[in-house]
C-alpha cells in the first residue's frame, strides 16, 4: 500500500495522481501499487511541481520497520530527526 500526502501541487499534478491513486480526503491519495512502480510515478509527477510543492509517500515494506516515508519538497523547512522519526520544528514567535 501507499499513501501520498500532498500539499501546494498543480491541479494538473493532482489529476495525473488520480490514475494510480484513490484520493480519499483533499490531497491525500492511496494505492496498492508495488513499490518500485510507486517510487516511479512519485518521480514522474514531482516533475511537474511548482516551487512550493511538497510530497509525503508512505509505502509498507516487507522487513522491519514495515514502513518507510519519503519526503520531497522545494522548500526547506526544518525538521528534527529523533530516532529516525522526523518532527517538525515549530518557531515561535516573540510579539
Amino acid at each position: 500500500m501507499v499513501v501520498v500526502i500532498a500539499k501546494d501541487i498543480p491541479d494538473r499534478v493532482r489529476g495525473k495522481l488520480k490514475l494510480w491513486f484513490i484520493e480519499v480526503a483533499p490531497y491525500v491519495f492511496v494505492s496498492g501499487v508495488k513499490d518500485f512502480c510507486a517510487e516511479k510515478i512519485a518521480n514522474y509527477i514531482w516533475n511537474y511541481c511548482e516551487m512550493d510543492s511538497q510530497m509525503i509517500i508512505i509505502r509498507d515494506l516487507s522487513r522491519p520497520p514495515y514502513y518507510k516515508v519519503t519526503e520531497k519538497r522545494f522548500t526547506q523547512d526544518e525538521f528534527l530527526s529523533i530516532c529516525g522519526i522526523k518532527l517538525k520544528v515549530k518557531r515561535h514567535q516573540n510579539k
